[in-house]
């Protein structure tokens, strides 16, 4: 009996003495002695404490400088997300849809969205006013509209709605101050997606067809090979 408590003892004080050393390990430690005893640290690594603060705010404000230019820097990618036009001409006016889109982390300036319409006339537009937007158009021969933007920010769009004499148009520009390069899309570039999009639509449509029979034919020669290997083995 006396055994067993002086284990239970021995046992006991070294939990204890564990305890303590963890204790004391975290209290000296230079991350945590900071924190307990403030004063003690700055005497200990003689510190002035006007340094820190302003060491502190130099590298709060290089840091505030560098989230700066990452900001002006960022991913550079405005593009035309969505295009929508007549698909036949009809007597009455046409339309043309299509929106704008900053998908990338710089802030684009100045945006300017040229929409020259070619043969094409415009009979009225419209455009959404969440960015501030202005136009500018041809009043004579209504063959271009554009739509200038003062500032688009990351996930920012702009849509821009136009009735048409006929429903095509020659190209859209996107320029903005600083952009690296400007960016077209024509016409043709339209019709060449238009029927990307159409094969692209019948090949899915093949896929899940094929998918479908092999799930089928997959069932079948399953129940085939079950039945085969019951006669076998005459399983009942």
């Amino acid at each position: 009996m006396t055994e067993k408590l002086s284990t239970k003892t021995q046992v006991l004080a070294t939990i204890i003495a564990g305890i303590f050393v963890i204790v004391a390990a975290v209290i000296s430690s230079p991350h945590w002695f900071k924190y307990f005893f403030p004063k003690q640290y700055l005497e200990q690594e003689k510190l002035d404490p006007k340094k820190i603060e302003n060491t502190k705010i130099i590298t709060d404000s290089i840091n505030s400088k560098s989230s700066d230019t990452k900001e002006k820097a960022g991913t550079e990618d405005i593009v035309i997300s969505k295009i929508e036009l007549c698909p036949k001409n009809f007597r009455i006016p046409n339309y043309l849809y299509l929106e704008v889109q900053n998908k990338g982390t710089k802030t684009i300036k100045n945006l300017v969205v040229s929409v020259n319409l070619g043969k094409a006339s415009y009979l009225s537009y419209d455009y959404t006013r969440n960015l501030n937007p202005k136009s500018q158009v041809d009043s004579v021969d209504k063959s271009f509209i554009k739509v200038i933007c003062p500032e688009i920010k990351e996930s920012e769009g702009l849509g821009i709605y136009l009735l048409l004499s006929q429903p095509n148009f020659e190209d859209i520009l996107l320029h903005a101050d600083n952009l690296t390069f400007d960016k077209q899309y024509s016409y043709s570039e339209y019709l060449s997606s238009s029927i990307q999009v159409d094969s692209d639509g019948f090949h899915t449509f093949l896929i899940v067809c094929l998918s479908i029979a092999i799930i089928i034919f997959g069932i079948y020669f399953t129940v085939v090979i079950i039945t085969y290997l019951n006669k076998i083995f005459k399983i009942e």
